[in-house]
């Protein structure tokens, strides 16, 4: 009978792990991830206890296990580990997941066109002196037209990161995030639509648009 309980426990935390890893597949978010490895190795643990048939184990120190498991995944899950995907197909879900960065959500499109290549989202949180990063970015078959008011723009092979336009903005220097490895080649004819920048160079914030009419390339990029 003991041995039965430990199976049924060890079908339950698979199933929750199956939910979380699904999770993470359709946000991209490492919390996740990282909540699914945790139930599925406890699983695992209870799988074994279940063929060995241990002695030891009393149903009630298994619970006490789970409720301790369940804290912590509960915790990784309000912790922000990152995400990454390159599942356009998933892009509302990215999208949702941004929700809490305002101006990021602000200009970002419902949708994004079905044949777009070469998507890629990118989460990085900040960690105490560590600015963070969000991108998203594609290549559409048509160009990307800017809709939203921008503070500054500019070329992006005018940019670099100690660029003083403090006399465009009356502010200290702007800082953005780029994919550099997307943009390469393409910085001549790239744009950048700068919406938000904090100026202040010892922890920047920002969030820009960096399109090219061009090649169709575009890219949604908050920094901080």
């Amino acid at each position: 009978m003991k041995e039965r309980y430990y199976f049924w426990a060890a079908a339950v935390l698979f199933a929750i792990s199956a939910v979380l890893c699904g999770a993470f597949v359709v946000s991209g978010a490492a919390v996740f991830a990282a909540a699914g490895l945790v139930t599925l190795v406890y699983g695992y643990v209870n799988m074994r206890r279940g063929k060995k048939g241990d002695p030891s184990g009393r149903k009630g120190r298994n619970i006490a296990e789970m409720i301790v498991i369940g804290a912590v995944c509960v915790y990784i899950l309000f912790c922000d580990l990152g995400a990454w995907s390159s599942i356009k197909e998933f892009y509302p879900f990215h999208r949702a997941y941004s929700f809490s960065e305002k101006d990021l959500w602000d200009i970002l499109p419902e949708s994004i066109e079905k044949d777009a290549a070469d998507y890629r989202y990118d989460h990085m949180p900040s960690v105490m002196q560590g600015t963070g990063h969000t991108s998203i970015r594609y290549t559409g078959s048509k160009p990307y037209t800017m809709d939203r008011e921008a503070v500054t723009a500019f070329m992006l092979c005018d940019y670099s990161e100690s660029a003083d336009l403090s006399k465009e903005l009356d502010r200290d220097n702007v800082v953005i995030f780029y994919d550099r490895d997307f943009w390469k080649g393409h910085e001549s004819t790239a744009r950048v639509y700068v919406t938000y920048v904090s100026g202040n160079v010892n922890h920047p914030h920002s969030m820009a648009v960096i399109a090219d009419s061009t090649s169709g390339r575009v890219e949604f990029a908050r920094l901080g």
